[in-house]
């Protein structure tokens, strides 16, 4: 590992270790086939900070239903905890709200769906959950643009492009949602209030904790299975948000997805100028090319 890639990994390792939480760092994915066999991650600690609940909702959240369509080339087209996207994008330039939230938000809850025209074929690799990938672990959060994206290197992979993290959350139909048109109560994990804080907060890693402590509502990865993808992917609505390379002229990074305050749809987004940049709530996953030699499928 280089002396910069060192420094970053340190330095998201510092982050992690004031949240009480584990960032696990895997070894560069090859172009082949991996081994056949792979250790067993041992379940996360006890955090100290308190996990909040899911949101409350009158109604009981939705499982996984019939429009997520995991590609069965996945098992050998990805790396292991990767899910194949491939398909058509939806090119729609606008979408009509059919319904809007009561009050001061007046976000809109429900939209007609999209009338799409033939977009661009995408092919491509992306983490079924938030860095670090792990089902029922924290995803990290307080992450920069370039940490985010070293993290992203060190496993062989690199940051979503804006269009590749869209098509993974709206599919080719162009869905509003992750899991459709109309807003599900409880689905992912949104609608908490935004954390207030300080400008300079986040800047020692001994504040970190504090701040944790009292505003954190993360939800551990794939706890609520019905906040997936179109292709299988979980938490891109809501949670962390998470960067990606923009697709906008004169600007480098982007945060996608909204986090748990708010009420984010697949096309939230904030370009981001500031190379330094991150908030209680900035997180990330990886993408990649697809192998080209297939992977060997386990025993």
């Amino acid at each position: 590992m280089t002396i910069g890639r060192g420094l970053t990994f340190g330095a998201i390792l510092a982050v992690s270790l004031a949240l009480s939480s584990v960032i696990v760092r895997r070894p560069r994915i090859p172009e082949t086939a991996p081994p056949r066999h792979r250790a067993r991650v041992p379940a996360p600690h006890a955090l100290a900070i308190a996990t909040p609940p899911a949101p409350s909702s009158s109604a009981a959240p939705p499982e996984v239903d019939t429009y997520v369509m995991e590609d069965p080339l996945s098992a050998s087209r990805c790396p292991e905890g990767m899910l194949l996207v491939e398909g058509t994008t939806c090119a729609e330039t606008h979408r009509k709200c059919i319904e809007r939230r009561p009050g001061d938000d007046a976000s809109c809850r429900s939209f007609e769906p999209a009338t799409c025209r033939r977009g661009l074929p995408l092919r491509f690799c992306v983490d079924r959950y938030e860095y670090p990938n792990q089902e029922g672990m924290l995803p990290a959060a307080v992450v920069t643009f370039e940490q985010a994206r070293e993290a992203c290197t060190e496993e062989g992979k690199r940051l979503c492009t804006e269009m590749e993290w869209t098509f993974a959350c709206e599919g080719p139909k162009g869905f509003a949602f992750s899991y459709g048109d109309e807003e599900l109560s409880g689905a992912c994990n949104v609608g908490r209030p935004a954390p207030r804080l300080r400008h300079d907060a986040l800047w020692e890693a001994k504040d970190v904790a504090a701040v944790f402590e009292q505003y954190d509502a993360r939800v551990r990865s794939g706890a609520l299975k019905g906040c997936a993808g179109p292709f299988g992917a979980r938490d891109l609505i809501g949670n962390v948000a998470e960067w990606v390379r923009s697709d906008l002229p004169g600007f480098e990074r982007a945060l996608r997805g909204g986090s748990y305050s708010g009420t984010p749809t697949c096309q939230t987004v904030s370009q981001i100028k500031q190379p330094s940049f991150r908030e209680l709530q900035t997180g990330f996953r990886c993408c990649r090319d697809p192998l080209r030699a297939p992977r060997e499928a386990l025993p």
